[in-house]
């Protein structure tokens, strides 16, 4: 493997790590429930330290940042000495065509900056550092943590909440969704989170979280 592969490695075992030993996320679940849940937000996951995985750029170590700073300085002492070394009877322009120069070069360099060079690549475009691109992975798994964790909640107590609370637990869990992955979100998910939420006293413990998982894992029920 090389170092980006066992970063990758290393960030998904320390994050599913947490996802497994906290048992609060399904406390409220059967054990073959419970795994079914942990199996989904463990792919999760895995798909998010994929996406980054070889994108990020490499951080600089100190042993290159200090050979740079070594080639740069002796650059700039040859330069130094092959300017000392030009004869005394070097051309030497005017002042007026000084001058002249110095706007030539300045309208030359606010051009140049007006149009990008070939092959520039936008700010937007730019790979993401390391931290960058672990910030990523943490927010994800931070969003799949939240549907967990709102699952298992609504599975506990949605049979006997109130209007108003059913109605929180539905919008948590929706927005936690979006978080995860708003393109793999349905218009139809919000209508069936309605419909549980209105029937929720007449719904088991098991129908509730049949009908969850049939919106956390559409693309699965779909084939």
């Amino acid at each position: 493997m090389d170092e980006s592969t066992n970063r990758a490695e290393e960030l998904y075992r320390r994050l599913g790590e947490r996802l497994v030993e906290d048992s609060s996320l399904r406390d409220a679940l059967t054990d073959d429930q419970a795994q079914r849940l942990l199996d989904w937000a463990l792919a999760q996951v895995r798909e998010a330290v994929e996406q980054v995985q070889g994108k990020a750029a490499p951080g600089v170590t100190a042993e290159e940042s200090a050979a740079a700073e070594a080639e740069e300085e002796m650059a700039e002492a040859e330069e130094s000495a092959m300017e000392g070394s030009a004869p005394s009877s070097e051309w030497a322009p005017s002042s007026e065509e000084a001058q002249f120069s110095e706007w030539e070069a300045e309208e030359s360099i606010t051009e140049e900056e007006a149009q990008p060079t070939e092959g520039t690549q936008p700010t937007e475009g730019t790979q993401p550092s390391e931290q960058e691109a672990e910030s990523l992975v943490e927010s994800r798994f931070e969003a799949v943590r939240r549907v967990m964790k709102q699952a298992n909640k609504m599975v506990e107590e949605l049979p006997q909440a109130t209007s108003a609370r059913s109605r929180d637990y539905m919008l948590q869990f929706f927005d936690a969704l979006c978080e995860v992955d708003a393109r793999a979100v349905q218009v139809n998910d919000m209508m069936d989170l309605e419909k549980m939420a209105l029937n929720r006293e007449k719904l088991g413990q098991d129908a509730i979280f049949e009908r969850l998982m049939a919106i956390i894992r559409q693309e699965d029920e779909e084939e």
